[in-house]
């Protein structure tokens, strides 16, 4: 048990990514991670998340040291984000080369609620164009419009108007990306979309 953390077998590709970028915790160790140049230890790393983590009031380093060695830590390396070494672990650099298709916030500050929208986007891709489509529309756009718009960017097109209707649309008016009239079907830009797509460097 002494030893560092295996990788759990078999990558789980951008829903796995979603999820860790979704996980405070786990964008907390990627960000301690990239405010050093050396590689760190297990232990050196609870330290550091205990000392800054709010979440971890009433939780001990040794929960902590669990959570890292069994979730955090094996999900980062498959992910790819993470590398161990003899002297410890450290960021695979660059961090979000190839698994990340637009700009991210900086790592400094885990806690910014643009990572929320990463994580959002990564679980579904074309969610980005979803955001450009409401964005570049004058008025509100339909579930029926947007499907449109959407065309040879999905795979399954039949069951898309539903997955908008039910998953994607209101997951992004949750986040503040949009706002989404569910009797309507209808959605239209939220005052902090701009905000979004430029930090995020989509085009609209």
């Amino acid at each position: 048990m002494d030893g560092e953390p295996r990788p759990l077998p078999g990558g789980r590709g951008r829903h796995e990514r979603s999820s860790i970028l979704a996980d405070r915790r786990q964008r907390r160790v990627l960000s301690e991670l990239a405010s050093v140049s050396q590689p760190v230890t297990v232990d050196e790393l609870c330290h550091r998340l205990a000392a800054r983590d709010d979440d971890t009031a009433g939780s001990t380093l040794e929960s902590i040291r669990i959570d890292l060695r069994h979730r955090c830590l094996p999900g980062l390396e498959t992910a790819g984000w993470i590398e161990r070494r003899p002297d410890g672990i450290r960021l695979d650099d660059p961090l979000f080369a190839d698994s990340v298709p637009f700009s991210t916030p900086s790592l400094r500050d885990p806690d910014d609620t643009v990572w929320d929208v990463v994580s959002a986007l990564l679980a579904r891709p074309y969610r980005r164009h979803v955001l450009v489509a409401v964005a570049e529309c004058d008025g509100p756009l339909t579930v029926e419009e947007l499907a449109v718009e959407l065309r040879g960017v999905v795979d399954d097109e039949r069951t898309l108007p539903t997955s908008l209707h039910h998953i994607d649309l209101p997951k992004l008016d949750a986040l503040g990306a949009i706002e989404y009239d569910r009797d309507g079907r209808a959605a239209e830009p939220s005052d902090r979309l701009p905000t979004y797509l430029d930090r995020l460097e989509l085009d609209a």
